[in-house]
């Protein structure tokens, strides 16, 4: 066999495999078309479907909110926001010095005194985006056991119509994004 044979044998050889491929596996997997049945016997006509939740619309204005706090020895507060039933809250917190805190949600509907905690510790910082299941309000308590005074800094962004800060026995809520 000469080398030139070889090489066009080589390319037809490639070619076909190419061809095979391309209907077996790509076109199933990027474009939902399954020629040949294995698509569906891989399940890779699954993967053309994005996830179903990955992108939310929401009604109403995205909303940043930037809060800063004094914590006295052994003094608390807790800070909530109105968020609708899917809604997010993205969220940066930072103290001067360790403070127990508790990411909490009361649903709107629920029962009276009802909470479901999602995260506690202690801690100096903490970030993430919290996906919240129901409607309701939803927050942080912040509680400074040391013997000196804290300062926590807050930034909230997300949809939410209300905030809630509940101190010395006091609750002032405002309209989403009224800065004190």
């Amino acid at each position: 066999m000469t080398p030139r044979r070889r090489v066009l044998q080589s390319i037809a050889l490639s070619a076909g495999l190419a061809a095979v491929m391309l209907m077996a596996f790509i076109l199933p997997a990027e474009y939902g078309i399954d020629p040949l049945g294995t698509g569906s016997a891989l399940g890779l006509l699954a993967l053309r479907e994005p996830p179903a939740d990955v992108v939310r619309t929401v009604d109403g204005d995205l909303v940043v909110e930037h809060r800063s706090f004094e914590l006295k020895p052994w003094e608390s507060l807790e800070i909530k926001f109105s968020v609708m039933e899917g809604g997010s809250l993205t969220y940066r917190w930072r103290a001067t010095r360790p403070v127990v805190f508790e990411f909490h949600g009361e649903p709107a509907d629920g029962p009276a005194g009802f909470a479901e905690t999602w995260r506690k510790g202690e801690g100096t910082d903490a970030a993430g985006t919290a996906v919240l299941p129901y409607a309701g309000k939803h927050g942080w308590f912040f509680e400074n056991r040391s013997l000196e005074t804290v300062e926590i800094e807050l930034t909230v962004a997300g949809f939410y119509s209300q905030s809630h800060l509940f101190r010395d026995g006091f609750v002032d809520t405002r309209p989403a994004g009224a800065n004190p």
